[in-house]
């Protein structure tokens, strides 16, 4: 009788511990998608021109500029939770909400054609819209080599999904 409760209890015991480590799993992803209010857009004329916006999924990319209205393609690209949560974490670290509207850090180099981002990112219930023409080669500050890695970031996600490369070529090029 002793032997069988002893295998009644080790059972209990196994049970409780199993769902536990179940609910924490779920709390843990829980956890992230409401600690993680983050929201994106951007709009970037470089190598890779592009508008993009998180909360709708939408993504255009510039066909040709060269006509009388540019011409762009555009489908959905959506960004798995966990990648959004992380941009938003590169984001806090860098105190991105603490950036001007108008980013301008000084630097001696001058690039031509000059790459521009029009950027706002939405953290919490807190919105910050920033503006970058980089006149920079080499980002010389610490919040300019920041901001790009953001950007960069930001385009790692974009520009490798399928859907992205599955949009027609540009009809021009970069110089």
């Amino acid at each position: 009788m002793l032997f069988k409760m002893k295998g009644y209890l080790t059972i209990l015991i196994l049970i409780f511990v199993i769902t536990i480590s179940c609910d924490s799993d779920n709390t843990d992803t829980k956890g992230l998608d409401e600690n993680c209010s983050f929201q994106f857009e951007i709009d970037e004329a470089s190598g890779s021109t592009f508008k993009y916006n998180s909360e709708t999924g939408q993504l255009k990319k510039l066909i040709n500029p060269f006509l009388d209205e540019p011409l762009y393609t555009d489908t959905v690209v959506f960004i798995p939770q966990k990648a959004l949560c992380d941009l938003m974490t590169l984001c806090v670290k860098y105190k991105i909400l603490e950036y001007p509207s108008e980013f301008k850090p000084e630097s001696g180099i001058e690039v031509n054609p000059e790459p521009r981002y029009r950027l706002r990112f939405k953290i919490k219930d807190k919105v910050k819209e920033i503006t970058w023409r980089t006149n920079t080669a080499i980002y010389e500050s610490k919040e300019a080599s920041d901001l790009n890695e953001i950007i960069s970031t930001i385009d790692s996600l974009i520009l490798s999904t399928p859907e992205f490369k599955a949009l027609p070529e540009g009809q021009y090029k970069w110089l």
